[in-house]
């Protein structure tokens, strides 16, 4: 389990929390955190397995790839976690079951197409399981224009963040035949492009900024803002090939507070201590347990 993404989907699963109208007992808030964090884990083993060919050129240092981890043991645990939330689910909000397997439907289709918008839409399926599970109508979260918004919003993070990590990749995925940007344009035009996309949060927020003053929440949307441009700027400027490693965690931590930017929007208490939470996980995991970042 690369124990980061379970910040990317925790501090996206906290805008559901968030949108949620109705009181949140102290024993929900834990339980489903929890969940969040781990969720991504359970998942992401599932698109391992089916990503086994291409991980052995793009990351042949991960366990799976180089055989230090039983892939149908792992495979067989993530089952048994995910029936577990599912069950979980069922006893608090039988709905809640559609977004579980939406999610888990579009990171297999992920895995087989690398298409960045299912990547996104996965891990945003989190905001959607926690409106759900904590008691909302399954539809809730679209139907309303304002809700929507926020779902749209995480869509955005997570397609940014995923461009970012395809990098990496190029070889690999080249060689499967997955048609990434980078595999059809090739990583220096893209690093071109990365620049751009990583300063459009902050042109947003500069955009919002002038529109409507310094609301709640904004602040925390700036620093994202600031990490993304960040993250465009150290993949557009020439360094070694094994930099496409170690710049993610700046990627990784610009996505998550992008996503805490939005629970903050509703609630800034939350949404700043969620913010400063992720930073401190993402990059003390890179700078003290990912010595080789490739795994």
């Amino acid at each position: 389990m690369r124990l980061y993404y379970g910040f990317v989907t925790l501090s996206a699963g906290w805008v559901g929390i968030v949108l949620y109208p109705g009181a949140i007992s102290r024993a929900n808030y834990v339980v489903l955190s929890c969940i969040l964090f781990c969720c991504w884990g359970v998942n992401q083993l599932i698109n391992d397995y089916l990503n086994l060919e291409e991980d052995k050129i793009n990351a042949p240092s991960r366990p799976m790839a180089c055989g230090k981890l039983n892939a149908r043991a792992a495979v067989a645990v993530s089952g048994c976690c995910i029936a577990v939330i599912l069950l979980y689910s069922m006893w608090k909000n039988p709905a809640s079951c559609v977004p579980i397997a939406a999610g888990v439907l579009a990171n297999i289709f992920y895995s087989k197409t690398k298409n960045i918008m299912l990547f996104a839409f996965s891990i945003s399926c989190c905001a959607w399981f926690a409106y759900v599970v904590l008691g909302a109508n399954v539809w809730g979260l679209f139907t309303d224009k304002h809700r929507a918004l926020f779902f749209l919003g995480l869509l955005a993070c997570n397609s940014l963040m995923t461009f970012f990590t395809y990098f990496k990749d190029e070889r690999g995925d080249k060689s499967v035949g997955k048609r990434t940007p980078q595999v059809i344009f090739g990583n220096e035009p893209m690093r071109k492009a990365g620049l751009v996309l990583g300063m459009l949060p902050l042109v947003l927020v500069g955009v919002v900024y002038i529109c409507m003053g310094n609301i709640p929440g904004l602040g925390v949307l700036l620093a994202g803002s600031i990490l993304s441009a960040l993250t465009g700027y150290l993949f557009y400027k020439p360094h070694p090939a094994p930099y496409d490693y170690f710049y993610l965690k700046y990627n990784f931590a610009a996505c998550c507070v992008l996503q805490a930017g939005l629970a903050a929007l509703v609630n800034p208490f939350a949404g700043s201590w969620l913010a400063l939470g992720c930073v401190f996980g993402v990059l003390s995991i890179f700078s003290g347990g990912y010595t080789h970042a490739d795994q």
